[in-house]
């Protein structure tokens, strides 16, 4: 079912399983089985249980609010954590609300938050669409080592820098500086001790 895209990518990617469904009732127990497979594969047993749960709202926003009629969702294995995707073909961008205290909906993007390290929505400008993501870390309130540490600086820049429509070369060398430059203040703090 879930399949190995590739190993390796820019940014830190080490893993990627993705797998399209369409929409109908077993779309996010499908969804589950490819996020719980991937996590435990890549040995992040930890995960799975916020995983699951997590790609199953965002499956079911999907498909409850955008009227498509199938999405693709990605487990991305990263240097320091896991992002899960669900990308859509509509253009049209969720709206969060509240939930009341007896309301049976509108609670999804909130679940989502709690469970994850952080969460979105951004609009695919090469595919169009959108794709809702939530990120887990692999270290949570963990003593991280450096070189860790640092990738994940420089794959934070790059999301940031990627909300903020920065084009992917200005991206690169943003980043490229910046890691340069804590590598340089890291081997200063060492020769001082």
């Amino acid at each position: 079912m879930g399949a190995r895209v590739g190993m390796g990518g820019d940014g830190g990617e080490l893993n990627r399983w993705c797998e399209v469904f369409t929409a109908d009732e077993t779309a996010a127990r499908k969804a589950r089985w490819v996020v719980v497979s991937a996590l435990r594969e890549w040995g992040l047993e930890r995960l799975v249980e916020d995983g699951r749960v997590v790609v199953s709202e965002l499956v079911t926003n999907v498909f409850a609010h955008a009227g498509v009629a199938a999405v693709e969702v990605s487990v991305v294995e990263l240097l320091g954590g896991v992002r899960v995707e669900v990308w859509d073909s509509s253009g049209r961008m969720p709206e969060p609300r509240d939930a009341g205290e007896l309301d049976e909906s509108g609670r999804g993007w909130g679940i989502v938050a709690a469970l994850s390290a952080g969460c979105g929505v951004e609009p695919d400008e090469v595919r169009g669409g959108k794709t809702a993501w939530a990120r887990f870390s692999k270290f949570p309130g963990a003593v991280i080592p450096v070189e860790v540490g640092v990738g994940l600086l420089a794959e934070a820049m790059r999301e940031a820098l990627d909300a903020h429509g920065v084009l992917r070369r200005t991206r690169e060398l943003l980043v490229a500086d910046a890691v340069g430059r804590v590598g340089e203040l890291l081997v200063r703090l060492e020769g001082e001790r």
